[in-house]
């Protein structure tokens, strides 16, 4: 049996990542989460528990009920204990560090033990960047293999100091659904219908989209600044930008767009759990964060053949590696700079510009950041420590 073990209140990046891919491999998987009892909405319901049910995989928690749970890491000591399993697979910072003083502290655990370093690139704000330098540079020594799921991170935690034999780069990889570029008009009205059905003259606009939560390293206060400026300039099409996700800005941005005069251009679509099936509906797909890991949302509007624009960080260059994929946006470009580049992308000349990077960048993805790559390298970094568990993958293309 391996356990992957989380310490999660939602079902964000990682879990989505990971639970899926997971489900898919019909192995004897355990999914183990630290569950925050500090945390109100969690007494009620627990994200990661129903998520992990829906896709038939096995669960349990451990309470935990501080930043530094003494009794918590005794009670994860005890369950893997009884459990015995083959290897314990850990995601991203408390995770890791409870595991690891879980197994230091009982000298009959002697599995071998992975962390997956989920970004420093992609964390919200100084706190936490402090703790994933702790767990950095003081825990990831201790693992059997350290797994990176960008460049990036990869050469940032090389100069921590651990060794490379135990480094390794593990792209991100999903599954969707693919949506052949001829297919892709026919598509695009028929999921319009389901966002815009009052809007009548809805095939006619081009449409911008947004994925993410409303949060601060997503920048989405670097967007409607672009956006307010886009508006002032006369654009060859009408246009309209779709914001999925929620998060606590979100008042906060729902009044700059009003301030910035985009009352008209901008609509607040919150949280859309089918989203990543729909991205065909969307002429671009715009990311101006300020940091990522490897951003599923761009991997997923490969799927769709929609073609991306992205800021240059983290993860973002392992997808988009030159002009012929994607829009590139330097971190430093203006937002009047960016505007023009819209303005452009807007007209027919930027329709056919778009459409062959469409096509490229989900050959791209198709090729390399399928769920099905990311499960087999997953399956050949546990072989390396003697952990199998089979061939027995449902591909999703």
């Amino acid at each position: 049996m391996i356990i992957h073990l989380f310490n999660s209140s939602s079902v964000s990046g990682p879990e989505r990542l990971v639970l899926p891919a997971l489900a898919s491999a019909r192995e004897s998987f355990l999914i183990m989460n630290l569950k925050e009892g500090r945390i109100d909405r969690l007494r009620e319901s627990d994200p990661l528990e129903t998520y992990a049910r829906s896709l038939n995989l096995r669960y349990v928690s451990v309470p935990v009920r501080g930043r530094w749970d003494r009794e918590a890491i005794g009670e994860l000591q005890r369950q893997l204990a009884t459990l015995k399993p083959d290897l314990v697979h850990a995601h991203a910072i408390k995770a890791s560090i409870y595991l690891v003083q879980a197994k230091r502290g009982d000298g009959q655990l002697h599995f071998p033990i992975v962390s997956t370093h989920h970004g420093v690139h992609g964390l919200p704000d100084m706190k936490v960047r402090l703790y994933e330098w702790i767990y950095r540079r003081r825990y990831l020594k201790f693992f059997d293999r350290v797994l990176c799921v960008s460049s990036a991170d990869y050469n940032d935690v090389l100069h921590s100091g651990i060794r490379p034999d135990r480094l390794q780069l593990h792209l991100n990889g999903v599954g969707g659904r693919r949506v052949d570029c001829g297919q892709r008009p026919a598509e695009s009205r028929r999921i319009r219908v389901l966002w815009m059905p009052q809007d009548a003259g809805r095939d006619r606009l081009f449409l911008f989209g947004v994925v993410g939560r409303l949060s601060r390293e997503k920048d989405h206060d670097r967007l409607l600044r672009i956006l307010i400026c886009l508006n002032r300039l006369s654009c060859e099409r009408p246009w309209n930008c779709l914001i999925f996700g929620a998060g606590a800005l979100e008042p906060k941005l729902r009044r700059q767009a009003i301030q910035g005069g985009l009352q008209e251009k901008v609509v607040w679509m919150g949280y859309r759990k089918e989203v990543a099936d729909e991205l065909a509906g969307l002429d671009l797909l715009l990311s101006f964060s300020k940091a990522e890991g490897l951003p599923l949302n761009l991997i997923e509007a490969g799927w769709a053949g929609t073609p991306v624009m992205a800021t240059t960080v983290g993860g973002v260059a392992d997808l988009i590696l030159d002009a012929s994929y994607g829009q590139e946006v330097a971190p430093f470009e203006t937002v009047e700079a960016s505007a023009r580049r819209l303005k452009t992308l807007v007209s027919e000349e930027g329709r056919q510009t778009l459409g062959a990077q469409g096509e490229r960048f989900q050959e791209r993805v198709l090729k390399e950041f399928t769920q099905e790559k990311w499960i087999q390298r997953l399956a050949e970094i546990y072989a390396e420590l003697n952990v199998t568990f089979g061939n027995t993958y449902e591909s999703g293309i």
